[in-house]
């Protein structure tokens, strides 16, 4: 199980490669670019937290729920933009960052991976995303 916060920007190739094989059934020696290795190891991640076994039989309860990172931080090009405290929040206030459908795949895949005890970092627009615990985020 993926429970670590992988950030693919700072791998180095073999690293991206190493990862991409670990959770592909398609191996490859090595990627033609940073940019599509970076792409599809965020798809490879993204598919195995989803294919991850249910690990909570019925759907927690409102108690457990509560306890999920749910402010959500955004980096382009390395540099922290902002942290939100929910990914909804964060489309209110910067509506340029994504679109409202990118919004909503973003925020199911990072709360479904969340669930499920995954972190995941994932790219859109050359933003990264993730979750975070962060205590007094209005």
């Amino acid at each position: 199980m993926i429970n670590e916060l992988i950030n693919l920007h700072i791998m180095q190739g073999k690293e991206l490669v190493d990862l991409y094989n670990r959770y592909s059934s398609n191996k490859v020696l090595r990627f033609s670019d940073r940019a599509t290795a970076i792409k599809r190891c965020t798809q490879v991640l993204t598919e195995a937290a989803l294919r991850q076994p249910e690990v909570i039989k019925d759907r927690p309860n409102m108690k457990d729920s509560l306890k999920l990172d749910r402010a959500i931080q955004c980096f382009e090009n390395g540099k922290r933009i902002d942290i939100w405290a929910n990914a909804h929040q964060m489309w209110k206030d910067r509506p340029d960052l994504l679109t409202s459908s990118q919004q909503d795949r973003l925020t199911k895949q990072l709360y479904s991976a969340a669930k499920q005890g995954v972190r995941l970092v994932v790219t859109i627009n050359d933003r990264q995303f993730s979750l975070v615990n962060v205590a007094g985020v209005n």
